[in-house]
């Protein structure tokens, strides 16, 4: 529902890092690989469907971004945050 990073809520619980293996923008496809690492996350635009992986999505203002790599700025999170369902 909004531009941000879809990830893992059970990795968030352990990690405010993570590695950005992707980004989707709204109307593509993404070619994902078979197997996500832990800790790894895609930018994802409002629109864009979530890879089915991923259960939860922390919006860009609570992020802070360098290169390949995101910080998780927020301690409120739940499973499914910010995804809306079809």
């Amino acid at each position: 529902t909004m531009d941000g990073y879809a990830l893992n809520e059970i990795d968030l619980r352990s990690s405010k890092e993570f590695y950005i293996i992707g980004e989707i923008f709204a109307g593509d496809t993404w070619d994902y690989p078979k197997e996500i690492i832990k800790n790894s996350c895609v930018k994802i635009m409002t629109g864009a469907p979530v890879p089915i992986f991923f259960d939860t999505l922390i919006k860009v203002e609570d992020t802070d971004r360098d290169k390949n790599e995101v910080r998780i700025l927020t301690d409120n999170f739940f499973k499914g945050m910010n995804i809306a369902q079809q």
